[in-house]
């Protein structure tokens, strides 16, 4: 199936395009393009899905499921860092917003443009906003999806923030609003839950719980698996691996992982994912005591983090550094990277160290 859906060009999407008008009539067409669309990003096929949420946009510009077409869109532009593109859509998106459901998509998306950009205290301060703003409100009762992705996005920013009692406690929130919600088998529940699981375990890597940052992302590795998520299967592939390299244990399981995730990452130019694998694969030689190499490689990470502007993996890909070699160099660098996204926090700890 993704083997064919990989081969669509606009020859295909119009050929589907008259049998979907044919076979539903046009009440429905919009509806069918878009839940197409929706199938098409999951399986990663980002090019596809755009080309098939235009063409709903195209239909009827006015119509409520353009508008959530045109979330998608800005999505992906960001998931390919066209940034121009999605800051461009989120402003088409605006002007026509009016329920509260959109408001909370919209910062939704929006603050995911200024995490990627790397103007993470910026999105960060947004999302508190509207927490704040919504949280003791019925509109997260009313709109439980859309809120479970704020909470996500809100707790995702924290995490770069080092604030992770927000972080735990937003992922918590959303976890038992996941677990009310229908049962097991609706895709968005399932979909939710992986997320929430891929955050969970990155914060507890991060805080150096590492059997319960393992215990969670092979939950997540095992339900995308199991639901065909090839968008979130890489990250929770390539964040297993960094728990593991981390501890130190089922080294080869790590870099197993790690070729199943750069695979993905290739065919879709994630560089910034790219990078990443890069410090955990130089990670994984340090504990292997494969010292030079593990420092060769960080080094040409660190590089392509300057290259690409990713100032959040240019500070922690510095600050490793400088704990392998103690160079001051790489401390200062990582203390001016933290600083340019936000997380003055951890510039002063580093400054203190």
């Amino acid at each position: 199936m993704l083997a064919l859906l990989s081969t669509f060009n606009e020859d295909i999407l119009d050929k589907l395009s008259r049998a979907i008008h044919q076979a539903g009539g046009y009440k429905n067409v919009e509806g069918v393009w878009y839940h197409l669309g929706l199938a098409l990003r999951s399986a990663g096929l980002y090019e596809e899905a755009r080309s098939t949420f235009e063409r709903v946009i195209e239909s009827n510009p006015n119509s409520p499921v353009a508008i959530q077409s045109a979330f998608h869109l800005a999505r992906i532009a960001i998931l390919t860092r066209n940034f121009s593109r999605a800051e461009e859509i989120l402003n088409w998106i605006k002007e026509r917003i009016e329920s509260d459901k959109d408001v909370l998509r919209w910062a939704n998306v929006w603050a995911g443009l200024k995490v990627q950009t790397d103007k993470i205290k910026g999105g960060w301060e947004h999302l508190a906003e509207i927490v704040h703003r919504f949280k003791d409100t019925t509109t997260p009762k009313q709109h439980p999806g859309t809120w479970i992705y704020v909470l996500v996005s809100y707790a995702g920013a924290s995490i770069l923030l080092d604030r992770f009692q927000e972080a735990e406690s937003a992922l918590q929130e959303a976890t038992k609003i996941l677990a009310n919600l229908a049962s097991e088998g609706d895709r968005f529940r399932d979909r939710g839950f992986v997320v929430v699981y891929i955050n969970l375990g990155e914060l507890y890597r991060l805080k150096g719980e590492l059997e319960k940052s393992q215990e969670i992302l092979q939950k997540a590795l095992e339900l995308a698996e199991t639901h065909g998520l090839q968008d979130f299967l890489a990250d929770a592939r390539m964040n297993l691996a960094h728990t593991l390299a981390e501890s130190g244990k089922n080294l080869d399981q790590a870099e197993e992982l790690l070729t199943e995730a750069e695979a993905f990452y290739r065919s879709h130019e994630h560089h910034a994912d790219l990078i990443e694998i890069l410090l955990i694969r130089a990670k994984i030689l340090w504990q292997r005591e494969k010292k030079e190499e593990a420092l060769k490689l960080a080094q040409e990470a660190l590089q392509k983090a300057v290259e690409y502007a990713l100032q959040a993996k240019e500070a922690t890909i510095a600050e490793t550094l400088y704990h392998w070699t103690g160079k001051v160099s790489y401390k200062l660098q990582a203390v001016e990277a933290y600083q340019k996204i936000g997380n003055e926090a951890r510039a002063q700890a580093l400054k203190g160290d």
